[in-house]
């Protein structure tokens, strides 16, 4: 535990160089920050803070940065109430008013809304249920050794494939197929209908192994972000160099990665940051994520949230989800009831 002027001058650090992404003298961080003690003072501060792993420097004569320790006693004294500037909120509500009622449509505007707010990456996933289930199955004649299915979900898109068939079979069989396959499988949800045991011929059993497969994409669909915001995090000093920029773009490339930590967010069902080194995976570790679920609790539900360095404007980044967060659920209960 730091002692409670040590806590305030770390606090006061972390600020300082947030807003000036410069190392911080001693001095500097007296009179910038108005500090009511000698700069001798916040030095020996400064030297302990060195010491418990909150502040490191670049070089021995330099100013101070933060540590991702730092950052993250920065980030949990902050106020729990953290509020988006009404002027920002009122223009999140304006952009929105003017967007068509479509889901879809309101997350890549949310991301691209946030990206603005914060510049930084914003990263949103479309609204979707954990057990979609099945909604009806279509059969379309092409040819006669060619046909289309058409796997309709419950609140996700619609998918489709073509399916070679090994006999000719008219328009009216295929229907008949599909009327079979709904009756037996209609309403239920991936595991329910790979459990079932049912009487099935040949062409039907290949029609449900390539719908089973079908809710396997739409799953993994969802859970592929929209992306807005790249140009802004490019801007940031950390990224002036073409290797950090580089870095930054393989991170957005690797969508397997950002996958698997938006559906552990979206479990977990709480506001999230992850600051450097506490990110798990590698190519992380130079940057922070604000991460948090929205949705309704039975309906469908997504993940918003934003990749920045770790000199993160961490107060507005919490506020600007934690508002989208709630605004986006306040969305989807008027559609979903």
């Amino acid at each position: 535990m730091l002692k409670e002027r040590t806590g305030f001058v770390l606090k006061e650090l972390v600020g300082e160089y947030i807003a000036t992404a410069t190392p911080v003298p001693s001095k500097s961080l007296v009179r910038k920050r108005g500090l009511r003690v000698s700069p001798a003072t916040v030095r020996n501060d400064m030297a302990e803070l060195e010491v418990g792993g909150y502040i490191r420097r670049p070089h021995i004569s330099a100013g101070a940065v933060p540590a991702d320790r730092g950052y993250r006693y920065y980030v949990e004294a902050l106020d729990e109430a953290l509020a988006l500037p009404e002027e920002v909120a009122r223009q999140v509500r304006s952009a929105f008013a003017v967007a068509a009622p479509d889901p879809e449509a309101w997350t890549r505007l949310a991301a691209r809304v946030l990206a603005g707010v914060v510049g930084n990456v914003a990263i949103v996933t479309f609204p979707h249920t954990r057990s979609c289930r099945l909604k009806r199955i279509e059969l379309v004649y092409l040819q006669d050794y060619m046909a289309l299915l058409v796997v309709v979900f419950q609140q996700a898109p619609l998918r489709q494939r073509m399916v070679p068939l090994t006999e000719g079979i008219s328009q009216d069989e295929l229907v008949r197929v599909a009327n079979k396959l709904n009756y037996l499988f209609g309403g239920l949800h991936e595991q329910e209908i790979a459990r079932k045991q049912s009487e099935l011929t040949p062409l039907e059993t290949r029609l449900l192994e390539s719908t089973i497969a079908m809710f396997r994409e739409a799953e993994v669909e969802a859970m592929d972000p929209c992306v807005d915001g790249l140009r802004h995090l490019l801007r940031q000093p950390e990224f002036s160099s073409g290797e950090h920029a580089g870095e930054a773009a393989e991170v957005l490339e690797e969508r397997e990665l950002l996958r698997s930590i938006l559906a552990s967010v979206e479990q977990e069902g709480d506001l999230r940051v992850l600051i450097g080194e506490e990110n798990t995976q590698a190519p992380l570790r130079d940057f922070s994520l604000v991460l948090c679920p929205y949705g309704t609790p039975d309906g469908p539900r997504g993940v918003i949230g934003i990749l920045g360095p770790t000199r993160l404007e961490y107060r507005t980044a919490l506020g600007s989800v934690r508002f989208l967060s709630g605004f986006m659920g306040d969305l989807l209960a008027s559609v979903h009831g």
